[in-house]
């Protein structure tokens, strides 16, 4: 009884040292994976700068410099869960020595801190708030912590410090009692609403396994991270009011980047495997029979049965003790094996359902944002078809729109082409006729010119030679008094002819002189006459030269005014031209309008389709802006057509995602039909280990009733041995003992016959056990290909989670393309918007030079009817 209620006691020790052991590491897992999913605001699974460093002292060894970028293995300048896992060890390592070197600044800053008291925190709440959040001196000094969270109306009036704490997710995991008693309290709700899936989660840890707050389980981390407990224990105080240490901190070690994911949901192997396996155990057993067998016959075969039978015996109830002892341990240590399997096997369901329950909701809320998408998606894509739709309608008003005006664009084009070559024909003619006008005029005016040159000239000869007539006539009427006088003289002389001689020879000197100076005189005079007449004569031509000169002037005038009269007949045909065109011009100008209107609707209606006219930059002329709005309607046709192709693309993409997902949620819920499975297994499994342990303690009380009756025998063999004593005092009787001696012998061979038959039933119950034990072999196989299968569906599972998260990525970069699409669609739009502009200024300066066109007609008409009322 003793023994096995030791044997009980042991396993009970080791059962809690195991269940100690799979707590401490479904706490560590737990505190990674919430400490992530709690700084994680976005609820992307991965973690940038921003949210890290929202959380400094937590996760401080990522905002060193470095540090991040290493920690990044696939180079996205995020992080997830698996990088955090693999830097675990060093990120912890960092924080142990992060918050050594920040006791020693504060200690450096507070003089006082290393004998600090409530009171002391209290008055330096700048303090206080620091150490809330150092994790190495909250170990070292629970006992200030919980006085410090007793004194509540403190804490209200100084809520960063609350806040602090309540943050430091490695000290509420350790503390579980402290953390479960603050959560309650209604003051941290209020500071840290976005704290409730963090409180929520952990409650319900501590719900689900009390035993963490009942022994104070501490988080241990596996293979991959680093427990600081032991430099926490080295560098603190075994007191509240200890001092600080001053060794060194502890050194960080090397990052592991390249290290691979350790299994964190299973245990490690026992060291029950090291012991030896049933088979082994068999063959011993056999062994040990097969050399019983071999005594009996030799006790059958020998001279002596009785020493033989007394070896024997003493070597059988040896090897039985021994292999009873052998079983024994065996057992023990099966049973142990065997408990801390289903132990293990236990935590990885309960493990692997969590994180399947998890990766679940996690599937769901992806899901239900992918519907919500979905939905988004289609709604945009009804009200995409419906503008489209009356997009489509509206540009097929246009285009019928467009043909008409076109139509009557070319017809008015036709009619100002035919006005332009009646105007330039007109034109033509009249600078024919203004050439000929101007040659005529300047040959006109010289003639005239030279004629009033002429006549001046005639009429200065004219007038010179009238003076010298009247000089000449006052010559002759003096030449003639002179000659009266000269005659009266002479009449004079003649009656005085009694006067000198020689007066009178110079008197009749100056006679011959004067004589000769008269008929010179009367010479110049016949001269003068003939001049006169020759004068009059070409006075006389010049005058008929004139009159023919002003006939033909006054035909070219006839002539003139006959072209003036056909050119103001023309300018009244161009200005009635002018005047059609100009009606023209102003329907053109209101189906400008009305088109520009329609423009502004189309322009307002199809945002999107105008975003791929892209070719509008290569219009330089006015002319063509009519092909244009042909090409950008074709355009705009394409684009549409490029649109509805892309978004049958994109919801053929979103069919399949939904398909997918769909699978994967058929996946989802025949990995939880195969968890439900193997429940189902591990409860039969279960069974049968119980069945196992129960038929355990029959061998085990089996054995003991062999060892019962292994006494019995060893009384009988002592029995025997006085027998034999007895035998050999009586050896010398005489021959009548011989014949009880006999029967003493028959009965001792009919005993061993007995013995034979019950070793024989020992050997048929060693076999039944070994076939017990086979079936466990095979059962523990199955158990392990279970596992093995378990495994196989974790890395389906998580390789599914990463296909999953690549799709979510590529899901993101196809948001993002949309979104960089639609901001190229906008600035399309704005540029579109500018060259619309830049046309419409350009239609406003080709407006404005047709109207300086007509202004110019209209000048050029104005000449024309200058020169024909001048001509």
């Amino acid at each position: 009884m003793n023994r096995n209620l030791l044997f009980l006691l042991l396993l009970g020790i080791q059962f809690l040292h195991a269940q100690s052991e799979q707590l401490s590491q479904l706490l560590g897992n737990w505190y990674v994976e919430q400490r992530f999913a709690a700084t994680d605001r976005n609820g992307d699974a991965l973690l940038d700068t921003t949210e890290v460093g929202a959380y400094a002292h937590e996760w401080g060894y990522y905002l060193q410099p470095g540090n991040f970028l290493a920690a990044d293995q696939n180079h996205d300048r995020h992080l997830n869960l698996y990088e955090v896992r693999t830097h675990l060890q060093a990120e912890l390592a960092f924080r142990a020595a992060d918050e050594h070197r920040q006791l020693e600044h504060i200690l450096a800053r507070y003089p006082y801190f290393e004998t600090a008291r409530v009171k002391y925190l209290k008055r330096h709440p700048e303090l206080a708030r620091q150490l809330m959040g150092n994790y190495l001196w909250l170990r070292g000094h629970p006992g200030l912590v919980r006085q410090l969270l007793s004194d509540r109306a403190w804490l209200r009036r100084h809520p960063e410090v609350l806040k602090q704490l309540g943050t430091n997710f490695r000290w509420l995991t350790s503390e579980s009692e402290l953390a479960f008693r603050l959560y309650e309290r209604p003051l941290l709700q209020q500071l840290m609403p976005d704290m409730q899936a963090w409180r929520r989660a952990h409650i319900r840890l501590l719900t689900a396994f009390p035993d963490i707050r009942k022994y104070r389980i501490q988080a241990e981390f596996g293979s991959y991270a680093y427990d600081a407990s032991e430099d926490i224990e080295k560098t603190t105080a075994t007191a509240d009011e200890g001092t600080l240490p001053s060794s060194s901190p502890p050194q960080a070690e090397p990052l592991a980047s390249d290290s691979p994911l350790p299994a964190t949901e299973e245990g490690e192997q026992p060291e029950a495997m090291a012991s030896p396996s049933p088979k082994v155990m068999l063959e011993e057993v056999e062994t040990a029979q097969q050399a019983l067998n071999q005594r009996l016959e030799d006790l059958r075969q020998g001279p002596d049965p009785l020493e033989r039978l007394r070896d024997s015996a003493h070597i059988v109830i040896g090897v039985q003790k021994k292999q009873i002892r052998e079983l024994y341990e065996q057992i023990r240590q099966q049973a142990g094996f065997f408990a801390r399997l289903r132990q293990q096997e236990l935590d990885s369901l309960r493990s692997l359902q969590w994180g399947l329950e998890s990766k679940v909701r996690q599937q769901s809320l992806q899901l239900s944002s992918l519907n919500r998408e979905r939905t988004a998606l289609l709604h945009q894509k009804r009200s995409l078809e419906s503008s489209l739709y009356q997009q489509q309608q509206a540009n097929l008003r246009l285009r019928r729109r467009n043909d008409s005006l076109l139509r009557h664009a070319r017809q008015v084009q036709d009619e100002l082409q035919f006005l332009m070559t009646r105007v330039e024909q007109l034109n033509e003619t009249y600078r024919r006729y203004t050439r000929y006008n101007q040659r005529v005029r300047d040959s006109l005016s010289s003639l005239n010119s030279q004629l009033q040159a002429e006549l001046r000239r005639q009429q200065l000869q004219a007038g010179s030679q009238q003076r010298e007539l009247a000089a000449l006539k006052g010559e002759l009427r003096q030449s003639q008094q002179d000659l009266q006088s000269s005659q009266a003289f002479v009449n004079h002389l003649l009656a005085g002819q009694d006067s000198t001689g020689r007066r009178l020879r110079r008197q009749a000197s100056l006679l011959r002189q004067a004589q000769d100076s008269l008929q010179m005189v009367q010479g110049a005079f016949v001269q003068l006459q003939r001049q006169q007449k020759n004068l009059t004569d070409s006075l006389r031509q010049s005058k008929n030269q004139l009159q023919r000169e002003n006939q033909q002037y006054a035909q070219l005038y006839a002539s003139r005014q006959e072209l003036a009269q056909a050119l103001e007949t023309a300018t009244r045909q161009y200005a009635a031209e002018r005047k059609a065109l100009a009606a023209t011009r102003r329907q053109l100008d209101s189906l400008g309008q009305v088109a520009a209107t329609q423009a502004a609707d189309l322009r307002h209606k199809e945002q999107q389709l105008f975003s791929l006219q892209r070719e509008l930059a290569g219009y330089q002329s006015q002319a063509d802006v009519q092909t244009q709005t042909r090409e950008e309607l074709r355009l705009s046709r394409e684009a549409y057509s490029q649109l509805q192709a892309r978004h049958q693309e994109l919801q053929r993409q979103l069919e399949q995602l939904i398909q997918q997902q769909k699978q994967q949620i058929q996946g989802v819920q025949l990995d939880r039909q195969a968890v439900q499975r193997l429940q189902l297994e591990n409860e039969s499994m279960r069974e049968q280990l119980e069945a196992s342990q129960e038929f355990v303690r029959q061998t085990i009380l089996e054995k003991a009733q062999l060892e019962e009756e292994l006494k019995q025998q060893e009384m009988k063999i002592a029995a025997l041995r006085h027998e034999t004593d007895s035998l050999r005092s009586t050896l010398a009787a005489p021959p009548t003992a011989v014949a009880s001696i006999a029967d003493s012998i028959r009965q001792f061979q009919m005993e061993i016959v007995d013995l034979e038959q019950q070793v024989g039933q020992q050997l048929s119950q060693n076999l039944e056990q070994r076939q017990q034990i086979e079936l466990l072999q095979t059962q523990i196989a199955q158990l392990e290909r279970e596992k093995a299968q378990l495994t196989t569906g974790r890395q389906v599972d998580e390789i599914r989670m990463r296909q999953l998260q690549n799709r979510e990525e590529e899901l993101q970069r196809k948001l993002q393309r949309q979104h960089e699409q639609e901001k190229l669609m906008k600035q399309r739009e704005t540029m579109l918007n500018q060259k619309i502009k830049e046309l419409e200024v350009k239609e406003r300066k080709y407006q404005q030079l047709v109207e300086k066109e007509k202004e110019l007609k209209l000048m050029e008409q104005r000449l024309k009817q200058q020169l024909r009322k001048k001509e």
